[in-house]
């Protein structure tokens, strides 16, 4: 028998769906007593999962005036790819000749994987998919500090992903970021650092772009829970 969700748990999915399916913009507030009355729910599970939903960087909390869906500038998303470049090229030149066949070898099963996830419209395989890829060359080295900062950098352009529906952008333009992540497996294979490194600066820099997105088909918060 199928584990029925707590009220948190259903205000949190509720928020997140409509983060990620562009129902609600970024710099929305989130109004406690408007969600309430829309979703018949107490206060308390409502303000634990806004809780949750900062930690998992969909919103911010401001003191005195409340929660607000995140809505990064074009110029905190580049930061954010400049300091991802510079740490996966650390990776390279720390980690590229530590890559084995057996690395070589998980990192196609993930292309496999994010290829599959992208045909079937699963947004959340997709980006686990894409983002264990490119913790490939720092996993295979070991540098836990490299890991875990690099791990930080990739889940925040996650949630820009997600916030700015970058994953339709990309269905509606054919992606071919397999075949990017493919032509960097070669260049692994071959031992040629300067391809690999030129390869996956043009692979990020069209990552960037995908985040230049205008929002689109925005609603109210008052109309979110009316269809």
């Amino acid at each position: 028998m199928k584990e029925k969700k707590s009220m948190e748990q259903v205000v949190y999915d509720t928020l997140t769906d409509a983060i990620i399916s562009r129902k609600i913009a970024p710099g929305t507030q989130l109004i406690e007593t408007m969600i309430s009355e829309q979703l018949k729910v107490s206060r308390t599970p409502i303000r634990n999962a806004i809780k949750r939903l900062e930690v998992d960087g969909f919103v911010n909390l401001i003191p005195n005036r409340g929660a607000f869906v995140i809505r990064p500038s074009i110029d905190e998303m580049v930061q954010a790819f400049h300091i991802r470049k510079e740490l996966e090229l650390i990776a390279v030149k720390d980690c590229f000749d530590l890559i084995t066949k057996e690395h070589i070898d998980d990192m196609l099963k993930l292309v496999e994987k994010e290829k599959k996830a992208f045909e079937q419209k699963n947004v959340h395989g997709y980006i686990a998919a894409n983002k264990e890829f490119h913790l490939s060359l720092a996993r295979a080295g070991g540098n836990k500090f490299l890991i875990e900062f690099l791990s930080k950098i990739l889940a925040q352009i996650d949630i820009y992903l997600l916030i700015y529906n970058a994953f339709n952008y990309l269905e509606s333009h054919q992606s071919n970021s397999w075949e990017e992540h493919y032509a960097l497996i070669d260049s692994l294979r071959a031992k040629d650092r300067k391809v690999f490194n030129e390869k996956l600066i043009e692979h990020l820099q069209f990552s960037l772009e995908e985040l230049k997105i205008d929002s689109l088909n925005y609603q109210p918060l008052q109309e979110l829970f009316d269809s």
